[in-house]
């Protein structure tokens, strides 16, 4: 099955955008877990946004986190 590209991001307390990058998952609650895992590994304060983009952006890239807000 071909993984989705999500946009993702940190915000924190004040909302600010303290990350922005993409993550790579079969589905958009695998998405939020991937990234809720990479905000507990790396400890930025602050909480987790994952958003779909439509229409559906699909890639062979391995499931994860990445900094880059490329899509492909």
């Amino acid at each position: 099955m071909k993984n989705r590209v999500y946009a993702a991001g940190i915000a924190n307390r004040e909302n600010d955008w303290i990350w922005q990058g993409t993550v790579v998952a079969e589905s958009l609650a695998s998405a939020k877990k991937i990234l809720s895992k990479f905000k507990k590994k790396h400890r930025p304060v602050g909480r987790c946004e994952v958003v779909f983009f439509g229409p559906p952006t699909f890639t062979k890239r391995p499931a994860g986190v990445s900094n880059s807000t490329d899509l492909f």
